[in-house]
């Protein structure tokens, strides 16, 4: 057995055999042999490559964690990190972290003639 320590604004994802098993948050906790943790900050988008993220949706406990979004081929997603503009998002799915950072998401319909989401006009000014 190993003892394993997770800190604040951290989260560990369990794999055993390279399989998913469990999500771990704040706090000391004993992990049998052979098991491996792959840590997170949570001030930083979820990536993940060691398995797809399908597998980790079926995780009640570790999507509560999250916020998943899905952004359609016709539409752009705004993201604001505690109130400032991050990043835009295109077509596919993302995963953010929930908790740590505030996170505001504001979808954009780009199939319509007119955009008549509320965007502030000065992510559109010229630098």
């Amino acid at each position: 057995m190993k003892r394993v320590r997770i800190n604040a604004g951290q989260a560990a994802l369990i794999f055993r055999k390279g399989d998913y098993k469990r999500v771990l948050t704040q706090g000391v906790y004993w992990l049998n042999m052979g098991e491996t943790v792959v840590r997170y900050n949570l001030a930083l988008p979820m990536n993940s490559s060691r398995v797809a993220l399908e597998v980790l949706l079926k995780d009640e406990q570790l999507t509560a964690l999250w916020h998943v979004i899905d952004v359609l081929d016709n539409e752009l997603v705004l993201v604001y990190k505690n109130g400032k503009y991050s990043q835009t998002l295109t077509a596919g799915r993302y995963v953010f972290w929930k908790d740590l950072v505030d996170y505001t998401f504001t979808r954009a319909n780009l199939s319509k003639i007119y955009i008549t989401e509320q965007i502030d006009r000065a992510l559109f000014a010229k630098k």
